[in-house]
């Protein structure tokens, strides 16, 4: 289990000798699931670029981090892939949007598609914008990341594609990836069900150009790791 733990910094800015305070998760997630004790260091960031190390002190019940050393901010990426995925039931969702950040995406929005097999009411819109924001968190923990992508859970397909970013759809019908290196990409990734004839449509009046992740028809949760994955290695950042 990695040592990284995401704090929000409110300011910005950190210091060596800085005191941070931790809520109950976080506390639990130190102690409890990584076994650190009083007196350990924890490798620490901020989802804005910014890693630090810190010496955790459990000892009292108002548990904290002693900052020791501040690392030189990462600076962001020179572009930026921004996935936007229709909205899957239940713990699919989950795994799609875990998938999306340990894969490097930058920028992750959520639509309803047509086909979508899950609709979300404003009572439990929160509740859920919350609960995915904590994957998005755990996701970054896990893979070391020193930013945290942006989250647009509300958005409309037609507004996605009013974007100036270079956009296209996975889709089975589509062709090789073949992207401009160093261009800022927008990828959309359809549920279930699939795309409907109108979005379709609506896409090719566009100009969005589909592409493929492969012969194979993946569930809808596991492509965007895919996708990021053949990114990746085009821009030569993969293993």
């Amino acid at each position: 289990m990695p040592n990284h733990l995401y704090v929000d910094v409110p300011d910005g800015e950190l210091n060596v000798g800085t005191n941070l305070a931790l809520n109950r998760d976080q506390h639990h997630y130190l102690t409890r699931v990584l076994r650190l004790r009083s007196g350990d260091t924890c490798d620490c960031f901020d989802g804005q670029g910014l890693k630090f190390k810190a010496v955790l002190d459990s000892s009292s019940r108002d548990a904290k981090l002693t900052v020791t050393i501040v690392e030189p901010r990462e600076a962001p990426a020179s572009h930026r892939n921004h996935l936007a995925m229709a909205l899957l039931k239940g713990s699919a969702m989950d795994r799609a949007i875990q998938l999306a950040c340990e894969s490097g995406a930058h920028d992750i929005s959520l639509f309803s598609a047509q086909r979508s097999n899950a609709k979300l009411d404003a009572k439990r819109f929160e509740n859920k914008r919350e609960h995915w924001q904590k994957i998005i968190i755990g996701a970054c923990e896990q893979s070391g990341r020193a930013y945290l992508p942006t989250f647009d859970p509300d958005v409309s397909l037609e507004a996605l594609l009013a974007s100036d970013t270079n956009t296209y759809v996975l889709h089975m019908d589509g062709g090789p990836f073949n992207f401009q290196i160093g261009a800022d990409r927008l990828m959309l990734v359809g549920p279930e069900g699939g795309w409907s004839e109108a979005e379709l449509s609506l896409m090719e009046s566009a100009r969005v150009q589909r592409v493929s992740v492969g012969p194979t028809t993946l569930r809808a949760e596991s492509t965007p790791g895919a996708a990021l994955a053949i990114l990746n290695y085009l821009d030569g950042t993969g293993g």
